[in-house]
């Protein structure tokens, strides 16, 4: 899959969530820690895909070891309005893309305020 079609992708993918989250009530204008996952088998690049995000202060970012995989979490206190979130998500989507490890979206707590 090309970066574009990811791009395409995962844009769909946040305003499906976005619309959902709105359906329960969430308002999005609150800001809340909105967790960015990726995943892969590989330590390695599960190291430098960490370093990466914390080195350029995209968010805060861990591994974490889980059976035989690996996930990292990258962690960004924010707003989850639609172009904030899909602008943070389309860059997450790249740098999965960039070092070839899964990226596997976003989740957050709804803020119901």
């Amino acid at each position: 899959m090309s970066v574009v079609e990811a791009l395409l992708e995962s844009s769909e993918q946040d305003t499906n969530l976005l619309i959902g989250n709105d359906n329960k009530g969430d308002n999005f204008d609150v800001p809340r820690d909105i967790d960015f996952l990726f995943k892969t088998n590989d330590a390695q690049k599960a190291e430098t895909v960490c370093g990466f995000i914390n080195d350029n202060n995209y968010a805060n970012a861990r591994v974490e070891h889980v059976g035989n995989d690996y996930q990292i979490l990258a962690v960004v206190a924010m707003q989850s309005n639609q172009h904030i979130i899909c602008s943070v998500s389309g860059l997450m989507t790249c740098i999965g893309k960039l070092f070839d490890v899964e990226y596997d979206g976003w989740g957050c707590v709804l803020q119901n305020t």
